[in-house]
């Protein structure tokens, strides 16, 4: 079914590039169309090249390119920092979530990246430097107010997550948000980016297994929210949609290491398990919320080699 601009006969893209040019380059270096999709990118490419969170994620630093406004990019939005992430729907310097929704049109979104996964916060150098870590553990102020007791209504600690890359780090616990807190920003973004006319799509986030909830408390409690009960905080709240409403399912699928177990796996074993994987959540999908009939929106997922893609 269709995706936003994004033509139904050209869904393979690329993801995660680190160029500041990413359409360019893969128009002139890659040869790919010139509307291919560029997965996962900034909400406002810059002309920095960082090794942090700016290279693909929702960060923004430096001056725009002349891809601010590509219809063929999802970008990331976030209310707070992670490894993958840097808050930028209000108050981000140079360009933020919305300004560029009521400034441009047909753009697609997606609400943070595998948000299931703790951080830790960072005392380095958050925009220009090598550090993904989050700076601190504040919420977008366009959102803080929905969240009067951010301990018990948005951040969960965790016992394991990401390290990230910086060397001093405050290591007391890794925090992540919680599936309620992301199913009210998502829902809300949502509603308001597409309620403007103006052709915007806010897909969900990306989960970092394809299983999703049957596998995951997590993501069956997110998207229980998001389908079945909506979700009420601090006062505030927001109505479920239904899944024809999703346009997309977001999905990560991490291969086996090809440099893992002796002897490693075969290109075919690594495909067979990714499908594996894939089917697995979309049937849980389908069980719970359409009632086994298949299900109305697409599955964008970004597959990986362990990190080696």
């Amino acid at each position: 079914m269709p995706l936003g601009s994004i033509p139904s006969t050209r869904r393979l893209g690329i993801a995660n590039l680190a160029s500041k040019n990413a359409s360019s380059f893969a128009t002139t270096v890659l040869r790919l169309q010139s509307n291919i999709p560029i997965y996962q990118q900034q909400l406002i490419h810059s002309t920095a090249l960082a090794a942090g969170p700016a290279k693909a994620a929702a960060e923004w630093c430096g001056v725009q390119d002349n891809e601010h406004n590509n219809i063929y990019t999802v970008r990331e939005i976030s209310a707070h920092d992670t490894t993958f992430a840097r808050r930028n729907i209000s108050n981000t310097i140079g360009g933020n979530f919305l300004s560029h929704r009521a400034n441009n049109n047909n753009q697609i979104y997606y609400v943070d990246n595998e948000p299931e996964a703790g951080s830790l916060i960072s005392t380095g150098d958050s925009c220009g430097g090598n550090c993904k870590n989050p700076r601190d553990w504040s919420i977008d102020p366009y959102l803080s107010g929905c969240f009067p007791d951010p301990n018990n209504q948005f951040w969960e600690i965790l016992g394991v997550g990401f390290d990230g890359n910086c060397f001093d780090v405050n290591d007391d616990n890794y925090q992540r948000i919680r599936s309620a807190a992301l199913a009210y920003v998502y829902l809300r973004m949502k509603r308001e980016a597409e309620s403007l006319g103006r052709g915007h799509i806010v897909l969900p986030p990306s989960a970092i297994d394809a299983p999703l909830g049957s596998i995951s408390a997590y993501w069956q409690d997110f998207y229980d929210r998001v389908h079945r009960d909506g979700v009420t905080i601090g006062g505030y709240h927001e109505d479920p949609i239904a899944p024809a409403n999703l346009k997309a399912i977001h999905i990560h699928s991490y291969s086996n290491n090809p440099d893992g177990p002796n002897p490693p796996p075969t290109p075919l074993d690594s495909v067979a398990m990714t499908a594996t994987w894939i089917r697995k959540g979309a049937d849980w999908y389908r069980g719970r919320y359409t009632n086994g009939n298949p299900i109305p929106a697409n599955i964008l997922g970004s597959p990986d080699i362990n990190g080696k893609t």
